[in-house]
């Protein structure tokens, strides 16, 4: 979490920001101490800011007041990696916090990646598979099973779509 005031040019135009106030985590991300980071321009430190367009979406944020939270990739001052972005104005500041994310959206993409693999491989099958979860009753007692996949080759011998089966119990399909 970041805290800056606006830098204004000779004209009065805010045109960066101004580190006020870092908290621990922003240091360990960014690398430097909140004594090296404080007082200095936000584009002086990380230039990568400006081709990103963070600096902009925080130009955007104090001269609207509209928060904006997002998430994209950032590959510049030393950093390579996604984050999680916030920008909100509050007075004559705007606090900027962002979260590393890469893991996560590594971990995201090696998932539907994994996932693609399987259907492509449930679909090269000539045999019919379907996949079920357990339906319990409040007690816990199994009382069915609803449909969470099926494979081109069950469509096919059932002459249903995924829209007909996938979410439908097992006794409903059969």
């Amino acid at each position: 979490i970041t805290s800056l005031r606006p830098y204004r040019n000779a004209d009065g135009q805010v045109v960066d920001f101004t580190y006020t106030a870092v908290n621990r985590a922003a240091e360990e991300l960014e690398g430097l101490s909140a004594a090296a980071m404080i007082g200095r321009r936000l584009s002086v430190l990380f230039p990568g800011v400006i081709p990103s367009g963070l600096l902009e979406r925080c130009l955007h944020t104090f001269a609207t007041g509209e928060q904006q939270r997002y998430e994209y990739f950032y590959d510049a001052d030393g950093f390579t990696g996604w984050l999680d972005v916030s920008i909100i104005r509050e007075e004559e500041a705007i606090i900027l916090t962002y979260l590393d994310v890469t893991q996560s959206r590594q971990t995201q993409q090696r998932l539907a990646q994994t996932a693609s693999t399987l259907q492509s491989v449930l679909n090269s099958s000539q045999s019919a598979i379907m996949s079920f979860d357990a339906v319990r009753d409040a007690a816990g007692a199994l009382v069915d099973f609803r449909c969470t996949v099926q494979n081109a080759a069950s469509r096919q011998l059932l002459q249903l779509n995924d829209e007909q089966v996938l979410g439908q119990s097992m006794r409903r399909l059969l």
